[in-house]
């Protein structure tokens, strides 16, 4: 498969798709709790928020004011914040699309050097 700039913005949506719909999941599973406790909310609002970040990164969300470049370091410290803050299991919804991510931002490298 050829590293193009298409191939990395689909592997980046589909997985920033997958990890915003296992966060919002995740957050449903929270609130369904019987004693809920405000830190259990932090990870996936932090994936929600980064999904976000992506979306306007690759440009499928159009803010007026802000543009983020697609960078290969700045998606590497947006993936690596999710990995620390979000405290998902592997093979959850969000850590199979934080592994997408972790390919397309590879990719991504691959293509800048």
């Amino acid at each position: 498969m050829r590293v193009t700039q298409d191939s990395i913005k689909v592997l980046l949506i589909i997985g920033s798709v997958l990890a915003g719909v296992g966060a919002v999941i995740t957050i449903i599973e929270i609130a369904g709790q019987q004693h809920v406790d405000a830190r259990d909310f932090i990870g996936p609002i932090v994936v929600i928020v980064v999904t976000v970040l992506i979306f306007i990164m690759v440009g499928l969300i159009h803010v007026r004011k802000a543009q983020i470049p697609l960078n290969a370091w700045l998606l590497i410290i947006f993936v690596v914040l999710e990995i620390v803050l979000s405290g998902e299991a592997l093979l959850s919804l969000v850590g199979i699309g934080i592994i997408v991510e972790i390919v397309a931002t590879t990719m991504l490298a691959m293509l800048e050097n």
